[in-house]
């Protein structure tokens, strides 16, 4: 693998907790709170975000760094 290819690895089947790895190294981890539920929570580096989704009529995504009001993105 070079070193700017990136691998997903979910390290155990059944876990909600997913790995992006670069090499050895583990560069973000993305997990949820539950199998279906609608919020999730990714660490890169230091940084944490909170991704969640939602809406009746259409569906919005939304993420945002923890502790903060307004979306990252």
């Amino acid at each position: 693998m070079s070193s700017s290819e990136l691998s997903i690895v979910r390290p155990r089947a059944w876990s909600m907790r997913t790995e992006i790895h670069g090499g050895d190294d583990v560069m973000a981890v993305l997990s949820g709170a539950k199998s279906f539920g609608r919020k999730a929570v990714a660490t890169v580096g230091d940084r944490t975000f909170v991704l969640s989704t939602g809406g009746k009529r259409a569906l919005t995504t939304r993420m945002r760094e923890s502790g903060r009001m307004d979306d990252a993105w």
